[in-house]
């Protein structure tokens, strides 16, 4: 899957620059969500389906000649609804919608080294991996809350928290959520409130499914 990945994207690149639109062209290389296994991540915590770091943090490469400098690297957190209004910004589009996301084309640049204070939301309404035995979910309904160095987890399955300062424990193994009430507070009220800006569906009981 390596060497195919390789080759496509090698394919991609011969042709954009046979078609001679390789000096204008931007080519960004993502992926959907983190690694599928743990030894994949660079020592974060969990992978794919989770909502900790090593479920959550995927590449991101820009590749824009005489637009963004080669080697060039920025740690400004993004999210995948930012990619829209970049594009829009860079083709003039009119009436662009956001999709509440934020043109990152200052970064790609240079022109700014961060996009400034801002909560990131990410509304992942999933469940999977049942326990037979505890009737518990290994991945139960999750919204994230990011802001700053900080990050809140929400399970409104189990009304359960947890909150992490990325800056100093990258690796999400100490929850403080007990620990800085205030700053847990402040984020449990500012995730409500966005969720309710956005109009997410809220939980449900389903009366035609029971876990047993």
């Amino acid at each position: 899957m390596t060497k195919l990945l390789d080759d496509c994207v090698g394919s991609l690149m011969s042709k954009v620059k046979k078609l001679g639109i390789d000096e204008n062209t931007l080519i960004i290389f993502t992926s959907d969500n983190g690694a599928f296994k743990e030894i994949y991540t660079g020592g974060l915590r969990a992978s794919k389906g989770d909502t900790y770091e090593g479920g959550m943090r995927v590449p991101y490469i820009f590749s824009w000649p005489g637009k963004i400098a080669a080697g060039s690297q920025c740690n400004d957190r993004i999210i995948g609804v930012d990619i829209f209004p970049k594009l829009a910004k860079i083709i003039n589009a009119k009436n662009e919608q956001t999709q509440g996301g934020k043109s990152i084309l200052p970064l790609l640049t240079g022109e700014k080294s961060s996009l400034g204070k801002r909560s990131i939301l990410c509304y992942f309404p999933k469940y999977a991996r049942l326990s037979k035995k505890t009737k518990i979910w290994a991945q139960s309904w999750r919204n994230v809350i990011y802001e700053g160095d900080y990050k809140l987890i929400e399970y409104p399955e189990y009304n359960k928290y947890e909150m992490f300062n990325l800056k100093e424990d990258e690796t999400e193994s100490k929850n403080i959520f007990k620990t800085e009430p205030d700053k847990a507070q402040y984020l449990k009220n500012k995730l409500a409130k966005k969720l309710i800006e956005i109009k997410a569906p809220k939980m449900e009981l389903n009366p035609n499914y029971n876990l047993e």
